[in-house]
């Protein structure tokens, strides 16, 4: 069995007084690298997948890697997907938000600065919004004066009312031990100063803004301390990504979640607020489970519906016997899955693959699985109108049921020329 760490009282005091938040109060923000973007619709498709196993409330990306700003709903989930484009002709960076359709209704503004920089303006009712900044920081080959630049750009975007700042995302730094002078550093760091400049400017960026560092103030396993697994020989796991808050009482958890499945070297962070935000009831769904009817009629006839007593009583036995019956004929209705029986086993053996020992394999299966993944989604759509043209019925309503995400406004233009992008503006 392995060991467990000692903890003091004022850290058991400090845990317990941060778990009392309600479910209600607890705002779940994420910051996620997709490394391979989000380009097109099949890839979202896959996205979205993985991420319906995972609780959240605002999702900030990095990468995505597209060739241009698009604003969509995703229609199964009614989650709101911003995605920003890349930079130049390899498409660089690019980040963006994926929103609950919960806590949408509380969102003032959303707005993608640069291919570096998103912004998100959050109502949690009081007179000023909560500010979620989402970053792609330049890595040490840009250079420092690159660097510099970049968190002077993020210190504009700062400089706005808010009720609290929160700082999320990939800023390709590490963070070394806790300096006695450092006061917005906690004790729990998994990286180095060592020939570590990067991490030397984001230790200033956050002393600079009073901006509290919150992965370094939450013990976890060493073991499990990594955001980002390098495909060097060295076969390192450093922790760069990071939450950077106003505020470190308000979070009251840090983690670090499984690796998705959609092939990229980071995996989500997750930071759990304690906001007092109220948040849209989901909408009432159609039942997700279907009968067989052979089972059904088989365990109709095992029942023996003979009748004693009372009508109440003979009431409430059949009424047992039928949920019986039901419950023992009922199975979940499987989701329509886009993806064909061949890609899902390419993506099982992705997921189980070892990187390291395979990285040219892992490398080559990954551009197999975005090839086939395109292909499986317009197989399934082609394939579906046929059949809707074979049975004489409706191409307006099968496009229609086909169509997976729907464009939103980013902006109005207003009689004077300015434009809005405030939300409360644009209805």
């Amino acid at each position: 069995m392995g060991t467990r760490t000692a903890r003091s009282p004022k850290g058991l005091a400090e845990q317990n007084r941060r778990s009392q938040g309600s479910a209600q109060n607890r705002l779940h923000i994420l910051t996620l690298n997709c490394k391979y973007g989000l380009k097109d619709a099949p890839t979202k498709d896959l996205l979205m997948n993985q991420l319906s196993k995972l609780k959240y409330d605002v999702i900030g990306l990095c990468e995505t890697r597209a060739k241009v700003e698009s604003r969509t709903k995703w229609v199964e989930t009614g989650d709101e997907i911003i995605i920003g484009e890349g930079n130049g002709q390899q498409r660089v960076g690019g980040v963006g938000f994926i929103i609950n359709s919960q806590i949408a209704n509380r969102v003032i503004e959303v707005q993608v600065h640069s291919h570096r920089i998103a912004t998100l303006k959050l109502d949690i009712g009081r007179k000023t919004p909560l500010l979620i900044v989402q970053i792609y920081a330049p890595h040490k080959d840009y250079g420092t004066d690159e660097i510099q630049n970049f968190y002077s750009e993020v210190e504009k975007y700062l400089d706005q009312p808010a009720y609290q700042k929160i700082v999320i995302g990939d800023f390709n730094a590490q963070l070394g031990p806790k300096n006695t002078s450092q006061k917005y550093i906690g004790n729990f760091t998994s990286g180095t100063w060592d020939k570590n400049e990067t991490g030397e400017l984001l230790a200033d960026f956050a002393d600079a803004n009073k901006l509290f560092v919150i992965n370094t103030f939450f013990q976890k396993p060493s073991n499990k301390r990594w955001t980002f697994e390098s495909t060097n020989i060295s076969k390192t796991r450093h922790e760069i990504d990071f939450g950077l808050c106003t505020d470190r009482l308000m979070v009251t958890n840090v983690e670090f979640l499984s690796r998705l499945d959609i092939g990229s070297d980071h995996r989500p962070v997750r930071f759990t607020l304690n906001v007092a935000i109220k948040k849209q009831r989901p909408p009432m769904m159609k039942s997700g489970r279907t009968l067989n009817e052979a089972t059904m009629q088989r365990k109709i006839a095992e029942q023996d519906w003979t009748t004693k007593g009372s009508l109440s009583t003979k009431f409430d036995k059949i009424q047992q016997q039928l949920k019986t019956c039901v419950d023992a004929a009922s199975m979940k209705k499987p989701r329509r899955s886009r993806f064909s029986d061949e890609t899902n086993q390419l993506l099982l053996k992705r997921k189980y693959m070892n990187r390291h020992d395979n990285q040219i394999e892992f490398v080559e299966l990954s551009k197999l699985i975005r090839k086939k993944i395109r292909e499986d989604h317009d197989k399934f759509r082609t394939e579906r109108l046929l059949k809707t043209v074979a049975e004489r019925r409706s191409l307006k309503k099968c496009k229609r049921e086909l169509r997976q995400q729907t464009t939103t406004m980013s902006s109005l233009k207003a009689e004077d020329g300015t434009r809005l992008t405030k939300r409360f503006e644009m209805q």
